[in-house]
């Protein structure tokens, strides 16, 4: 499936709000292009995934939020409508070379406190050194995020998947 009919998916389905990239369809935003490309000379090897790159030229992240902030995804970009992959503050890459892209957290409230939370976060290698795809980390309130494993073989495929569970992963069970 192409990026733009798995964004549309991403509107209806997820509920997702999509930024515009510089060449975003019907809006694109040229003023992107400078921001994109630093990031991808930064980390060269997010080239191998034509997927992601097409997401981030047409439409510069994404981001879904349920009314009670119970279920928040974010998949990082650029232009204000998600996390800004590029800010400083951002995770960027960990000590072992992922780059996280995308962030995915699920909290229960119950009588206005926090009962439980999980977030899973994805990312993409950038140190050459392990297969190219999506690997993900996952964690809960109680447990620390898990190191990363391979997810899937590229970001359309987790944007697939993503999608057919409606942006609610399952929680994960950690050891």
């Amino acid at each position: 499936m192409h990026v733009d009919d798995l964004v549309e998916l991403l509107e209806t389905e997820v509920g997702a709000i999509t930024g515009q990239g510089p060449k975003h369809p019907t809006h694109p935003n040229p003023e992107l292009q400078e921001a994109l490309d630093e990031f991808i000379q930064a980390y060269p090897s997010i080239l191998e995934d034509e997927g992601y790159i097409c997401f981030l030229k047409k439409y510069a992240g994404a981001y879904a939020e349920n009314a009670d902030a119970t279920r928040i995804v974010d998949v990082f970009g650029f232009g204000g409508t998600a996390t800004d992959i590029a800010d400083p503050e951002a995770l960027q890459v960990d000590e072992n070379g992922y780059l996280v892209f995308a962030q995915c957290i699920y909290s229960e409230i119950a009588d206005g406190e926090l009962v439980d939370s999980y977030e899973h976060d994805f990312a993409f290698s950038v140190t050459g050194d392990r297969p190219k795809g999506v690997y993900r980390a996952s964690s809960t309130l109680r447990d620390p995020r898990q190191t990363f494993s391979f997810y899937v073989g590229d970001f359309c495929l987790w944007l697939q998947k993503l999608i057919e569970v409606r942006g609610r992963f399952e929680r994960p069970r950690l050891v």
